[in-house]
Order: C-alpha cells, then sequence, then structure tokens
C-alpha cells in the first residue's frame, strides 16, 4: 500500500516537532539543573519538576519513533520504496538514538540522585532514640487538623500559620507536649522545656500586599517573611539542647529567590533582640545575654515553608553548611505542595552537620494546602 505523499510529509514535521519539543525539555532540565536560581529566569526552569519535563521528553520520543515507522519507510531489498524518498530519515534515527541515550541518563540521574529510589529498598527500622520532629503549614484549621498531627505521634511540633482563634491547649493535650513557645505565624509544641525564643521579620522585598475579609472584619497585610528561633532542652535524646529555626518565606513567584534568601538572611545577622528566656516557673523574661554569639543564632534545625523547591542554590545563602533530611533518610519525590497533586517541595526540614536524619517521610494529612513532614533525628556519629 502506498501512503500519499502528502501524508508523508505531514508526518514528517510532526515527527521533527516532537523531537524539538523533546530536546527542548531536556534542555530545560539540564539547565534549571546546572544554574539552578542563581538568576531570575533559570529559577523558573529549576523550578520545573524532573519527572514532568522527562516524561513528557519520553513520550515525545516514543510517538516520533512510532511516526518514523512510517514517515520513513524501509523497502525491502530491491523494491520500491512506498513513499517519497526519506535520505535524512537514517539522520533523524541516529540523533533520536542519542537523544534516546541522554533522556535515559537524566532519567537515571533523577530517579538515584534526586528521589534516591533506592533506599525503598533498604532497611528502614526506627531508631527509638531518634527525636521525632513534624513540620507543617496547613494554611487552615478545621478541627481534623489536631488528628492528623496527633497520628504522627511527634515530639517537637512545628507549626506555621496556627489557628488565631482556638488555644493550642487541646492539641498540645493530644500529643502530649507540656512545653510550648507561640508568636504571629509560629508555634512550637515540645515534650522537651522550652529554654528560650525571639521572633523576627525577615524584610524581604518584592511581596504584593495581601487583603483578607471575614464577617465582621478583615486586615491587609504585607508578607516581609518571619523567623521564630528557639532553644529546646534535647539532652534526654541528643545529650545536648539544640536550637530550631521556623522560617515562612514569601510565596510570590515573582521574587528572585537569590535575592529572597540574601536579603532574609542579612536580617537574621542584624539581629539584636528581643529574645527570651523560659524562667524555672514557666514565664518568658528578657534575655540580657543575647548577641551574635548566642546559641539562639546557630541553628540545629531549620524547618518551614521556604516557598523554594528543595535543592535550590539559593537556601544555602540563608542557611550555609546545613543539609536536607531528605538528603539523609528520604526517598522518592517528597513534593509538599499543593497537597493535591503535589507537584513541589518548598516545605524543608534543614539539619546541622551534627545532626542526620534516620527517617524522612512526606505524608499527606487529608487536610490544608501543604502536606506535612515528619523527621527522626539522631547526633552524627
Amino acid at each position: 500500500m502506498t501512503v500519499p505523499r502528502e501524508v508523508i510529509w505531514t508526518l514528517r514535521w510532526c515527527a521533527r516537532l516532537l523531537l524539538l519539543l523533546a530536546w527542548a525539555a531536556m534542555l530545560s532540565w539540564m539547565i534549571g539543573r546546572l544554574f539552578s536560581d542563581r538568576s531570575f529566569w533559570t529559577q523558573f526552569l529549576f523550578w520545573m519538576p524532573s519527572w514532568i519535563l522527562l516524561s513528557g521528553a519520553g513520550l515525545c520520543f516514543s510517538l516520533c519513533a512510532a511516526i518514523d515507522l512510517v514517515a520513513f519507510p524501509r523497502p525491502r531489498a530491491g523494491a520500491p520504496a512506498a513513499g517519497p524518498r526519506a535520505p535524512d530519515g537514517v539522520m533523524s534515527r541516529r540523533w533520536r538514538r542519542f537523544a534516546w541515550v541522554v533522556w535515559g541518563i537524566m532519567v537515571l540521574a533523577m530517579l538515584f540522585g534526586e528521589f534516591r529510589v533506592h533506599r525503598a529498598v533498604l532497611p528502614r527500622e526506627r531508631d527509638p532514640s531518634a527525636l521525632r520532629i513534624l513540620a507543617w503549614n496547613p494554611s487552615e484549621w478545621p478541627p481534623s487538623v489536631e488528628e492528623a498531627i496527633a497520628a504522627h505521634e511527634p515530639e517537637v511540633v512545628l507549626i506555621s500559620n496556627p489557628p488565631w482563634r482556638s488555644p493550642l491547649s487541646t492539641l498540645a493535650s493530644r500529643v502530649g507536649t507540656t512545653s510550648s513557645a507561640v508568636m504571629e505565624r509560629f508555634a512550637c509544641l515540645s515534650k522537651h522545656r522550652v529554654l528560650g525564643w525571639a521572633w523576627l521579620e525577615l524584610d524581604v522585598s518584592g511581596a504584593k500586599l495581601r487583603t483578607f475579609t471575614w464577617k465582621g472584619g478583615g486586615y491587609t497585610t504585607h508578607d516581609v517573611g518571619q523567623a521564630m528561633l528557639l532553644r529546646l532542652d534535647t539532652t534526654e535524646k541528643l545529650g545536648r539542647p539544640i536550637t530550631v529555626w521556623i522560617i515562612d518565606l514569601p510565596s510570590d513567584w515573582d521574587i528572585p529567590r537569590q535575592r529572597m534568601m540574601t536579603e532574609a538572611a542579612a536580617a537574621i545577622k542584624r539581629f539584636r533582640g528581643p529574645a527570651y528566656r523560659r524562667t524555672e516557673d514557666g514565664l518568658d523574661a528578657i534575655d540580657s545575654t543575647f548577641g551574635p554569639s548566642h546559641p539562639l543564632m546557630q541553628p540545629d534545625i531549620a524547618a518551614g515553608d521556604f516557598n523554594t523547591p528543595r535543592g535550590s542554590r539559593s537556601i544555602a545563602t540563608l542557611l550555609p553548611n546545613m543539609h536536607h533530611a531528605h538528603t539523609d533518610a528520604g526517598w522518592g519525590p517528597d513534593m509538599t505542595y499543593p497537597r493535591r497533586p503535589a507537584l513541589l517541595a518548598i516545605d524543608h526540614v534543614f539539619l546541622a552537620p551534627s545532626l542526620r536524619a534516620t527517617r524522612y517521610s512526606v505524608r499527606d494529612p487529608g487536610v490544608g494546602k501543604h502536606r506535612l513532614q515528619v523527621a527522626e533525628v539522631v547526633p552524627r556519629k
């Protein structure tokens, strides 16, 4: 059967377009991974999910190969071609073979370098001596939030955007926490005593004004980012007290992330208080010893909603020498936002070099806009 010339040429151009789209997706992936968010425009390439880009490229290559069977017919020896001559067909097939090899290397890099799928077959028994931390930005607070948190049996609960109108005492009793600190958009509930805390704005520029209204009231806010610095007495579990930072950064997509992290790091560096120490009778008093070398300024754990994907180069500007808990013990995409479907990992738990995670996972709590993170932490030996 002879295929009409018009169909042959249409299919050939479709194949070329598919090949071009596949290469564009792979080049976007390579540029994003190479330059990360060093510049404003490359941050968008880095934000594109790997599995979407590479799956799309693989689909384009597969369709291109299927079209090749018709668009570049291979006549039997001595038989006339079933359509127009296709001298470029051999070259196209060579490019596709090369593209398949490059695509395969990228997929392996994603699976083993980014998703760390090899850990799926490794033993992951719980370490009873590990400190179990839950970090979450629920963004809303229906009654089921408390059940979702308590189900994971955390020792330390780090919450961004806790409820304004209802107390946290019910959640504290369900989880079994005995010490807490609450300020602005942060709350920490802990089974280990809070020794001190401080709160500050991070002075990030570029966020748009947002207005929130409800029946009988409302307000307008300008998000410049916030941080809460906490000192917890984890001597029983980790052999010493630790400093925990809870961080919440603006979500505006058009803020260059490198600039945002630089401004946030500068705000923390110039912070001079006030800071508070927790007295034996549970009251907060001004900490007169607070300064640049105070333990609150040296984080052991930093968690929260960074609104910046995991692996972004800019985060090292804010948290130098810290590593992600996913690097130690996570596997799979572990995306946190939006909750359904989760496409980006913008909520994080970072650890100082003296600590390592034995387990890290992202869970769907069934409520809220973000997924929650659970990490188990021990001293690094």
